[in-house]
């Protein structure tokens, strides 16, 4: 039975995956964001696919599209990711909490069933231990990972006051085709990507050795939807990660693309970012998912998506 869903911030590299998977299973499915997707053209295509200009910091707007919509459900993915948090933090706290309170607004008055909210692991701050969605925040979270965790409290007591669900997606280590729409650790790893092309990258923003569990897009996405699918998903915070197999080092990362891609141009770092420790995904297993992608299995599904575009 198909679904009318809007997705916030939905032509980003999460959202236009999740978008065209939707579509082509048969949902009716409705992005709102400030840029058409890049690949419109497909997208238009589709008779079941409509995208709604907007901005998610104008209360207003995000009304008007819920209200002409009227959505079963809501996913949430509009964000600064870090970098832009730290440079602009005004506009951190109007992208990240007053937006996503625009939408947790709308979702109330409109009766939306349930509201996904895409956030990351960076709410966990700088931890060694093993980081479960049931454990604590750690000590230095970032000014992105704070506004992160300010929507999760935010869409908790939203869900416990009027009575939505509310499922938190605590992102890890994103890469692969696609393109993110601000800078982060995310746009790293894209730059690093880059690389494909045989010319030589610089990083400003990393020392190449921080760690992260690596996640491609499509396991990201697909987890995503089997959390927007699940009749009664047993949390509101979910980590969405791939296995502990891929946890390593922005060095590691560039090593194995020119192992696939032996063409592949030199990265130089210039910079100093942040570790994350390991990152439990035993609640995606208890939903019976399982992500499938290796690192080398992501590296080579996004290059061929390079090529098919």
């Amino acid at each position: 039975m198909s679904m009318r869903i809007l997705i916030i911030g939905g032509t980003g590299q999460i959202g236009a995956r999740i978008s065209r998977h939707l579509c082509q299973r048969g949902d009716d499915v409705y992005v709102f964001g400030r840029r058409p997707p890049g690949d419109a053209a497909v997208h238009h295509a589709r008779t079941n696919f409509h995208w709604v200009q907007g901005d998610v910091r104008d209360a207003i707007k995000v009304r008007e599209a819920v209200k002409a919509i009227r959505p079963i459900k809501i996913i949430h993915l509009a964000a600064l990711l870090q970098f832009a948090c730290d440079v602009d933090p005004a506009q951190a706290i109007e992208v990240n909490v007053v937006g996503t309170l625009n939408v947790l607004e709308a979702a109330r008055e409109f009766g939306v069933a349930r509201v996904l909210f895409g956030s990351s692991v960076a709410v966990y701050g700088q931890q060694r231990a093993l980081l479960r969605e049931d454990g604590a925040v750690g000590a230095d979270v970032s000014l992105y990972g704070e506004t992160k965790l300010m929507g999760e409290k935010l869409g908790a007591q939203y869900a416990k006051n009027y009575g939505f669900e509310f499922i938190a997606l605590r992102f890890c280590g994103i890469f692969g085709s696609g393109a993110p729409q601000s800078r982060g650790m995310a746009w790293v790893r894209r730059q690093i990507e880059s690389s494909v092309n045989g010319e030589r990258v610089l990083i400003e923003d990393a020392s190449g050795d921080e760690r992260v569990q690596l996640t491609y897009v499509a396991d990201a996405a697909d987890a995503s939807v089997a959390l927007l699918d699940h009749a009664q998903p047993t949390f509101g915070v979910y980590n969405i990660a791939a296995g502990h197999e891929n946890y390593i080092s922005l060095r590691q990362f560039h090593a194995l693309i020119k192992s696939v891609a032996p063409g592949a141009g030199d990265v130089e770092f210039v910079g100093c970012g942040r570790d994350m420790a390991l990152v439990s995904i035993d609640r995606l297993h208890a939903l019976g998912f399982q992500p499938r992608y290796s690192v080398v299995d992501g590296i080579r599904a996004s290059l061929e998506a390079l090529q098919g575009q």
